[in-house]
């Protein structure tokens, strides 16, 4: 019973246990331990074992996801072996939990529930803290590859930087979306009114449903269409409160229709690299104002409040429209 609590064999050959599992020597010994994954602030220290430590954090706010192709490949590379695998963070509740769910996500093409529900069948108090779990649905979402380029995986990151802008001032990490390939095939290309400078495709822009709120970037669970959500709890009253910027109320009217378009932070948007709350958007080429940011959100002539908001006038750009 003892040695239950500190690691569980989950499927063979693979277990998942806490910090002491992975430091007692004769319990390492007695499951034919060859490999050691520890997630967390940990050293090596048994010679004769493969060892790896992928440095994160247990809050909901960690980018787990990032890791997950190389916990996999960790994984798999000690099973083609012949080896045994120790997955392990401090308490093996949540870290190590939520990296063997994505392992057997992917062997076996499982839904995030459905692998915690192995996991928990031998480990009873395996449980990923909420942020993992939505990272599980977005693994999900990608296929069980971590591809970087995917609209939803670009979503998420925003999402994150404008977090750590709110609660830190600074971003350490800064990941800005690719310029638009040349001869791009989209169905909405947007360019500089002026010089012809193409900013963003279709796949670059955020759509929202006109009205008063708060929402932010964000990818649909389960579903594969990309939107803004509505948290709730991140919504000030202050916000809803404010009243609508008589310009873009009156761009709004006139054009029945919302006055910017709310797109990703763009690498060819230098300004972002500045570490600035807000300033203006100025096309790279021809230097002509576009629009303006802010990582704590702008209100667009609809109503609807954006966070984080990097908005292009619509007044100050063409879109190019392609039928299929």
């Amino acid at each position: 019973m003892y040695e239950q609590q500190h690691m569980n064999e989950i499927v063979p050959r693979l277990f998942v246990g806490n910090q002491i599992a992975g430091s007692i020597q004769d319990l390492l010994k007695e499951h034919g331990i060859t490999h050691i994954l520890a997630l967390g602030i940990f050293e090596p220290i048994h010679d004769h074992i493969i060892f790896k430590n992928i440095r994160i954090m247990d809050v909901p706010e960690e980018n787990l996801i990032q890791h997950l192709d190389d916990t996999f490949d960790f994984i798999h590379d000690a099973y083609e072996n012949g080896g045994s695998i120790l997955v392990h963070c401090e308490a093996g509740m949540s870290r190590s939990t939520a990296v063997v769910a994505a392992y057997l996500m992917r062997t076996r093409q499982l839904s995030p529930q459905a692998a915690l529900d192995m996991v928990k069948a031998k480990r009873t108090f395996a449980q990923p803290n909420s942020g993992f779990m939505e990272q599980l649905d977005l693994y999900q979402l990608l296929q069980y590859r971590v591809d970087t380029s995917h609209v939803a995986y670009r979503r998420f990151l925003v999402a994150g930087m404008a977090r750590e802008q709110q609660d830190t001032g600074y971003i350490v990490n800064l990941a800005l979306t690719p310029n638009p390939e040349a001869g791009s095939q989209s169905q909405l290309i947007v360019r500089c009114k002026k010089c012809r400078y193409v900013l963003v495709n279709k796949e670059h822009i955020l759509d929202h449903e006109p009205g008063k709120g708060q929402q932010a970037f964000a990818y649909t669970k389960r579903n594969t269409d990309i939107q803004s959500s509505t948290p709730s709890s991140a919504v000030s009253p202050d916000i809803h409160q404010q009243p609508l910027n008589p310009l873009l109320a009156r761009l709004g009217t006139s054009n029945n229709n919302c006055s910017s378009y709310f797109i990703e932070p763009m690498e060819w948007i230098h300004v972002l690299q500045d570490s600035q709350i807000e300033g203006r958007i100025d096309c790279p080429n021809c230097m002509s104002k576009l629009g303006q940011y802010n990582w704590s959100g702008a209100q667009c002539s609809c109503g609807r409040w954006i966070t984080p908001a990097f908005m292009l006038h619509r007044k100050q750009v063409d879109e190019i429209k392609r039928r299929r």
